[in-house]
């Protein structure tokens, strides 16, 4: 049974030797029929006798390695009853050439055409047998995963998984499960395999995982197997702490116990949102740069050098689609922007979308709404997010959750309830959220009085006095006759117009700050101009 199991395993060798051959004896032929020249007739024929001969070995060798098990079954009989159709085929392919048969010979070309596309067949399941049904039309994925804080990552996801798929899964996948272990699943990983259960929760050094990564490398039970890629020390590290957990295949990174000795390994899975979009984001024209900022888009780089940018729009009250499309040319660069106080609203929402590579974006004081939040989903290294003063409410709160990466928000003054921010805390605790004004630090809120401002004090026919605060959305409430003004007091809409002596008293309220202190001015009317006036001395 050894001397079996040894041949075997020539298998692989040989399945590549038909394929070579065969294609060369096409290649042949084609030069033959093109050139008209039959003295390649010698050649072709000992090509394809050496490709018969060891697409039958193929065969064969094939037979004795299905035999040891560990393939999907349906897979193993498709690829070998294509195989064997397409030994037969090449064994009639030559005597087809060599013209032992009048009839057999009539279909020497379509049994060469049936042969080679037999060959392409059974070649392409071969490799799905070997890599994975999905192999030859999926795109590889990176075997490293970086995230922006590791703290809050998925420890299998993040750190175990991509170990498992680079140093394990090409033996123990649905397609060829040695060992009857499958470890492309969640489910193949718990329900283990001949061997029983991969991992012993109760004494988890004694698990059977464990048990062959620590075998020394000659040892038949060793994984991965000699001539492998093997694990690396940090690797092994990386899985015992992973199964001293119970092999959780949902805990949080911060959850697991002994975390500490791993930390310095499980920092390298971490990288900064801002350093993640530089990776994707190529360089940018300088004339491109120039064009947007005499534009009036404030575009400037995050430090000197650097591919990345941040666009200051603040109190722009000009957005339009038009603007928007202007920042297309450079939206993966852009990594901060600043629309705060400006005209954007839902209706523009929808150009939001496109800068994938945001980490910071400021909406306060805009009509930006639910529809603006859900064109966020694409952010996933957006780390802060400021809502203050818009129309964002609760039925946003799901569509926050989904932000990874996000860390800060500010809903301050947002249409978002208590109980909508309680929800979004309860999934993600480690958010930051600022919904109003901390009192122990700020003590109670208050508005600054407004600004008097005049020409003068004293005034011969009329004046006009105007009230101002640095607040936006700010109500002003005055009186002329020196009474104290309160929010039933007249309501300033515009400059007043002075036309007699008056006591100005005025203060300003916003909802949620409650009432400013008084401001007061004197102006008074002169009853007599004077014409002329001199200078008792020099």
């Amino acid at each position: 049974m050894e001397l079996f199991i040894n041949v075997s395993r020539f298998h692989p060798l040989m399945v590549h030797l038909p394929i070579g051959i065969l294609l060369f004896a096409l290649l042949l032929e084609s030069v033959k029929r093109w050139k008209k020249d039959n003295s390649l007739d010698t050649a072709i024929r000992l090509a394809l006798l050496s490709g018969a001969v060891f697409a039958v070995a193929s065969v064969l060798t094939g037979l004795l390695l299905s035999n040891e098990g560990g393939y999907d079954e349906v897979m193993v009989n498709r690829h070998k009853w294509l195989g064997i159709a397409m030994a037969a085929c090449s064994v009639l392919l030559y005597f087809a050439h060599v013209q032992t048969s009048k009839a057999l010979s009539r279909y020497y070309t379509p049994l060469f055409l049936l042969s080679v596309g037999l060959l392409f067949l059974t070649g392409h399941f071969g490799g799905n047998l070997t890599h994975g049904a999905d192999y030859l039309f999926t795109q590889p994925e990176d075997a490293a995963v970086t995230v922006a804080d590791i703290r809050t990552a998925n420890a299998f996801e993040t750190a175990i998984s991509p170990i498992l798929k680079e140093k394990c899964n090409s033996c123990h996948n649905p397609s060829k499960a040695k060992g009857e272990l499958i470890m492309t699943t969640r489910e193949g990983l718990l329900a283990g395999g001949k061997s029983g259960p991969v991992f012993n929760s109760g004494d988890p050094m004694e698990s059977e995982f464990l048990k062959r990564v620590h075998l020394p490398e000659s040892e038949k039970k060793h994984m991965p197997p000699k001539g492998k890629k093997q694990l690396s020390a940090e690797e092994v590290q990386l899985l015992e702490w992973w199964i001293n957990n119970g092999a959780c295949l949902d805990c949080i990174v911060q959850e697991m116990e002994g975390t500490e000795a791993v930390q310095p390994i499980l920092d390298k899975y971490t990288i900064s949102s801002t350093n993640l979009a530089a990776i994707q984001a190529g360089p940018v024209d300088a004339a491109t740069v120039e064009k947007l900022n005499a534009a009036g888009l404030r575009v400037s780089p995050v430090a000197e050098g650097s591919p990345l940018f941040i666009v200051n729009l603040t109190n722009h009250q000009g957005l339009d689609k038009g603007t928007m499309k202007k920042l297309k040319k450079i939206r993966r660069n852009i990594v901060e922007l600043d629309l705060s106080h400006s005209n954007f609203s839902d209706e523009l929402s929808g150009f939001l979308s496109q800068f994938t590579s945001l980490n910071k974006l400021q909406l306060q004081q805009t009509a930006a709404g639910d529809a603006t939040v859900r064109q966020l989903e694409k952010m996933k290294y957006l780390e802060s997010l400021n809502l203050y003063g818009t129309k964002v409410s609760d039925a946003s709160v799901e569509a926050l959750m989904a932000l990874p990466s996000l860390k800060y928000l500010y809903s301050w003054q947002s249409a978002m309830t208590e109980a909508g921010i309680q929800r979004l805390l309860e999934a993600r605790p480690l958010l930051q959220v600022q919904h109003q004004l901390d009192g122990d630090l700020f003590g109670e809120s208050k508005l600054n009085p407004p600004a008097i401002v005049a020409d003068s004090e004293l005034f011969v026919d009329t004046i006009v006095a105007r009230l101002v605060s640095n607040f936006r959305n700010t109500s002003f409430f005055y009186t002329l006759d020196g009474s104290e003004p309160d929010t039933c007091s007249a309501l300033y809409t515009d400059s007043l117009v002075l036309r007699e002596t008056a006591q100005l008293k005025a203060l300003a309220y916003k909802a949620g700050w409650g009432e400013s202190p008084v401001a007061e001015r004197l102006f008074c009317k002169a009853g007599i101009k004077a014409k002329a006036a001199t200078l008792a001395q020099p």
